[in-house]
């Protein structure tokens, strides 16, 4: 165990784009931020852009395609996305493969195992992703309205998890958010609560998890203390000491608390 390296480059409502690296490739989970902004914190990691392998885009939505078109150039990246979602993106200029969510499509990239799954959210055609290497696995599920049987199913037998806990109810509420706004990101396809994201870890059926970080974690509609204390006491509560937990600061790019192997 202990093959994937990764450090998320940042994750909030401003942009989400993650590194990871493992069995000799390197790829990113969405590229949020624009091109310049991802190539020159890469740069700080000694990662360049002519050594991205893939990038595994969620859904189209600014805050995790931005750089699209800024990476576009570098013609060594393969792109992945659902078909909806590279529909949206088709201005972007780049060549899709194409994921199959519906089927929950498992496929083979280079040495990795990748598996793509459908999640609910006010976007075309969103995804979670999975990928394994020598019996570990690594997976990310953000920007969901509401958990679902696949979800759980999918997810039981990751070693490392990215989940989000994006808001408080009564922050929300209480935020200057337009009405519309709270409706969509409180609705079955928006965003995780903490709530949510605490029934979701109490009926996930998952006894080999080893490492947990909750990410999207919004500015203005949450709070890292009441993520650590709702969410991550019941992590903890579940799955034991053993397990490592961190919150993923909003605030910051490359938060120290993010990343393993960088």
């Amino acid at each position: 165990m202990g093959g994937f390296r990764f450090c998320v480059l940042g994750s909030s409502s401003e942009g989400n784009c993650t590194l990871v690296q493992v069995a000799g490739t390197t790829f990113l989970i969405d590229a949020g931020f624009a091109g310049k902004k991802i190539r020159e914190m890469l740069g700080t990691l000694g990662i360049a852009p002519e050594q991205i392998d893939a990038v595994f885009i969620t859904h189209e939505h600014c805050d995790h395609s931005k750089g699209v078109a800024g990476l576009a150039k570098f013609r060594n990246i393969k792109w992945f996305a659902s078909r909806g979602t590279s529909r949206k993106l088709a201005d972007k200029k780049v060549e899709w493969n194409i994921v199959v969510p519906a089927k929950s499509s498992t496929f083979d990239f280079k040495d990795i195992r990748v598996r793509a799954f459908s999640i609910p959210h006010d976007s075309q055609e969103a995804v979670a992703y999975i990928f394994e290497h020598d019996g570990e696995k690594l997976a990310w599920m953000s920007d969901c309205g509401k958990t679902t049987i696949q979800s759980l199913d999918a997810l039981q037998d990751v070693d490392i998890l990215f989940l989000e806990s994006n808001y408080d109810l009564n922050l929300l509420r209480n935020s200057n958010r337009p009405y519309d706004l709270k409706e969509r990101i409180n609705s079955s396809h928006g965003h995780l609560s903490n709530e949510q994201c605490v029934q979701f870890l109490n009926d996930l059926p998952n006894t080999v998890l080893q490492q947990l970080y909750f990410v999207h974690v919004s500015k203005e509609c949450n709070d890292l203390a009441l993520v650590r204390e709702l969410c991550g006491s019941a992590a903890s509560a579940k799955w034991g000491s053993s397990l490592t937990v961190e919150v993923v600061n909003p605030s910051e790019t490359m938060p120290a608390n993010a990343r393993r192997g960088f």
